[in-house]
């Protein structure tokens, strides 16, 4: 195989690589596709992000899709966004939070609820979540970092960093990032 004038061929792992090995193509893991190794990272926020064993973070593009789902084996969806609609009401269990992504939003009157749809859909042991907003970068991550604050016991940074592993895009807003401070104040307090 040629590619830009010089031999490449494939490896037992899928990578095509150049003569003098350095990986330029590499198979996505989730979706199989064949994409260049510098675009895999932007390539994989696409698809949902595993955060532990049992959840996983990412945007309404993948709550659009149920094969994806259910091949990551998900049975609960917390939909984090006023404006996304779930989809597959008689194949999931649903909780929807009406949070809307501005600084000023009180989003932590929704802290508690997404906590024990988390906790329930995680002691249920028969199935994995999946938690969505637009983009998988805001909403999701300050609920699923709460969650890490509540049952955890990690501070705001820690869970922060924790998820950050997990999916790069993560950024909650200013005004989440406040207020998911002054929750672990609370919580770390009792």
């Amino acid at each position: 195989m040629k590619k830009n004038g010089k031999n490449n061929k494939k490896d037992k792992d899928n990578k095509t690589k150049t003569n003098n090995n350095k990986d330029i193509e590499v198979r996505c893991p989730f979706c199989g596709n064949i994409i260049e190794k510098k675009e895999l990272n932007s390539h994989m926020e696409i698809h949902p992000s595993k955060v532990f064993d049992w959840l996983y973070i990412g945007g309404y593009n993948t709550a659009t899709k149920k094969s994806d789902l259910e091949k990551i084996n998900i049975k609960y969806i917390l939909n984090c966004a006023s404006e996304c609609i779930n989809l597959f009401e008689n194949d999931f269990k649903y909780c929807k939070l009406d949070i809307k992504d501005l600084p000023n939003f009180n989003i932590e009157e929704y802290f508690s609820q997404g906590i024990e749809f988390l906790k329930n859909s995680k002691n249920n042991n028969d199935g994995n979540v999946f938690v969505h907003c637009q983009l998988g970068k805001s909403r999701s991550a300050a609920i699923i970092m709460a969650y890490m604050i509540s049952e955890m016991k990690l501070n705001t940074n820690e869970a922060y960093k924790l998820l950050k592993k997990a999916r790069s895009k993560i950024m909650p807003n200013l005004g989440f990032m406040n207020q998911l401070r002054e929750y672990e104040k609370k919580i770390l307090v009792e």
